[in-house]
């Protein structure tokens, strides 16, 4: 039942629809649990055997040996995640990359990396549940100059992986004139590069 359909009213003409009070009854006390359940998950990869570890990546020094947690698949990427406290190991659409038509935006994820995992009705068998990453946390520190006094806020890379721009062009813009490569002047004013 289309809640939205049965409150939707036309707002010109002769014929605009009221509620229907009836239907609006009968799909509020149907069996449908609209509650989604909210779980912290740590990520974790399978092996062949289908045994569950956390215990690869969590060192940030070999990240760059470790593997990638998700996998991918005609219909978006999976990771398989431990549900915190109770245990329980699902299966979970990730949503920490950005994607669109226009372009996206991935950032790897490892096991022992923290998410919350969001459970449609709670079920754990549902193909909806989905996990999210949920910012620092004991694997995903926040470092230590981004708050200091060193400067104005800002927004800052620090990352552990190399770094790739795919683009038809690229342009950067610093309202001072400057752009810096390990504090060196590369360009001034706007260029493109």
């Amino acid at each position: 039942m289309d809640v939205n359909y049965v409150t939707r009213r036309r707002r010109t003409g002769p014929t605009s629809r009221t509620i229907d009070v009836q239907r609006l009854a009968k799909a509020l006390h149907s069996k449908i649990d609209s509650r989604i359940w909210v779980s912290f998950a740590t990520v974790g990869i399978r092996d062949d055997t289908g045994e569950f570890s956390i215990d690869e990546g969590k060192d940030p020094n070999i990240i760059s040996g470790a593997k990638v947690a998700v996998f991918a698949t005609p219909a978006g990427v999976l990771v398989d995640v431990r549900l915190e406290p109770t245990g329980h190991i699902v299966t979970a659409n990730y949503h920490g990359f950005c994607s669109g038509r226009a372009g996206s935006c991935l950032f790897p994820i490892f096991a022992g990396d923290a998410v919350i995992v969001l459970i449609p009705d709670g079920d754990l068998n549902s193909p909806g549940i989905c996990a999210l990453p949920c910012g620092s946390n004991a694997t995903a520190l926040i470092p230590n100059d981004w708050t200091s006094n060193v400067g104005t806020p800002r927004v800052l890379l620090d990352l552990k992986v190399p770094f790739e721009v795919r683009a038809p062009s690229i342009t950067l813009t610093a309202r001072n004139g400057q752009v810096k490569l390990n504090g060196r002047a590369v360009l001034r004013g706007n260029e493109t590069i």
